[in-house]
């Protein structure tokens, strides 16, 4: 083993940090109470992905320091009192990080321990693997709202969305 791969460095503040050991990086979401998924975490994920792009990590994976949730969703409170195209923009910059993730050319693992609510499934199903603990529950809130259309126009998880309608 080389000494790069002997390596550890934490990187990030705020709502997302990320460390490589080895060849493993591993991004930690961490925004209490409930990793809601808003620009600040959509930035952080964006910086932990770049990071992950120029390291000589062969996998990621994708976590949470969050006691009980994986990652609650988009953010509501940045997009309750938008306008439509303000509403539209944030539902691009949600997706940009995600469909990131869902190409990428190495493996991704999202660890899912507690919540993995909305976009946060969507989060969790980008991975290439998903770990689910003992207390993980993921939910798609949106699918009983009527709001999963545009999910479904999203070409990584159209599988997933009629096989979740289907089985309940």
């Amino acid at each position: 083993m080389t000494s790069e791969h002997d390596v550890s460095q934490l990187a990030g503040d705020g709502p997302v940090s990320w460390e490589t050991k080895g060849r493993v990086q591993v991004i930690r979401l961490g925004s209490p109470p409930a990793n809601a998924i808003g620009q600040p975490l959509l930035d952080g994920l964006s910086s932990a992905l770049d990071a992950f792009d120029t390291s000589s990590a062969k996998v990621l994976v994708v976590s949470s320091s969050t006691p009980g949730f994986f990652a609650a969703g988009a953010d509501i409170t940045q997009i309750e009192n938008g306008d439509r195209a303000a509403f539209e923009a944030f539902g691009v910059a949600f997706r940009k990080p995600l469909e990131r993730l869902a190409a990428h050319s190495r493996p991704s693992i999202a660890v899912v321990e507690g919540l993995a609510l909305g976009g946060g499934l969507e989060l969790a199903m980008a991975a290439t693997f998903r770990i689910a603990g003992d207390n993980a529950l993921f939910i798609m809130p949106e699918v009983k709202l009527g709001s999963s259309r545009a999910l479904a126009e999203h070409n990584a998880f159209r599988g997933w969305l009629v096989a979740a309608m289907h089985c309940g």
